[in-house]
């Protein structure tokens, strides 16, 4: 069965799947790929794994001073997402495949190391994903995200952005929601949380964060998709209406 990866651009990105989504119509496939476009001339690189004609997986990575997570990581390549489809594609290999693209990409570049954030919750590869590549852990955030590094021999270190509680200080009254078409999973969970608070009267502002300095200000270390009510963080990444309804009624919202 033959394995490649292909390397995508502005201009073949729609004609792959990814992430799940198949359908170009999907509202998060297509803000997906508008998102990509603007990313590439930022030297973002968006690669498909491709198992016996089937897009199997992908993962995306980009020049730390354009990542869309709240690290300090100029110099380095930095992993947004990786991903391995199917549960008969696992267990292959293929994820340390998709990495070594990365660690090439950034030698190839001059680049010091490439980093990722990490967690074992949902939406984010686990840790051990990148141990088995080398990859060390140098800083936390809470409640579960750990910064790995693989750099070269004295290469400086890094860790997660400080004070990112400032952008909820900002806006302390009621829901802020932060979002981003980094994930292309946001947009379905965006429209159930909206469609939940008009339903229940509650009137959020949406924050739309649109480029990567204002992601890496974002409160918690997924940077890309946050909720806040009166100023505390009550979800750290993408969550469902379902889970969302589960914090109205807590809240004695619903």
């Amino acid at each position: 069965m033959k394995v490649s990866v292909a390397d995508t651009n502005a201009v073949t990105i729609s004609s792959y799947s990814f992430c799940g989504f198949s359908n170009p119509a999907t509202e998060g496939h297509r803000r997906k790929c508008e998102w990509l476009r603007k990313r590439f001339a930022e030297g973002l690189r968006f690669k498909i794994l491709q198992v016996g004609g089937e897009d199997a997986g992908m993962i995306e990575y980009t020049p730390g001073e354009y990542a869309w997570r709240p690290i300090e990581a100029d110099g380095y390549m930095v992993i947004h997402c990786i991903k391995v489809q199917k549960k008969k594609h696992k267990g292959k290999g293929y994820g340390k495949l998709l990495l070594d693209e990365c660690v090439r990409d950034a030698k190839q570049a001059g680049m010091q190391g490439v980093a990722v954030v990490t967690s074992g919750a949902t939406w984010m590869a686990d840790e051990r994903v990148f141990a088995r590549s080398g990859f060390v852990g140098v800083d936390e955030a809470p409640p579960s995200f750990k910064l790995m590094v693989k750099k070269s021999h004295n290469a400086p270190s890094l860790h997660f952005v400080r004070n990112r509680e400032r952008a909820l200080l900002k806006r302390r009254s009621g829901f802020v929601i932060f979002t981003s078409d980094q994930c292309p999973y946001v947009a379905k969970g965006l429209a159930d949380i909206l469609g939940l608070c008009a339903k229940h009267g509650v009137e959020p502002k949406v924050v739309e964060m649109k480029t990567s300095k204002s992601a890496r200000k974002a409160p918690s270390a997924y940077g890309v998709s946050n909720i806040a009510y009166d100023g505390k963080l009550v979800a750290d990444r993408i969550i469902s209406g379902g889970r969302f309804r589960n914090i109205l009624r807590k809240l004695g919202l619903k």
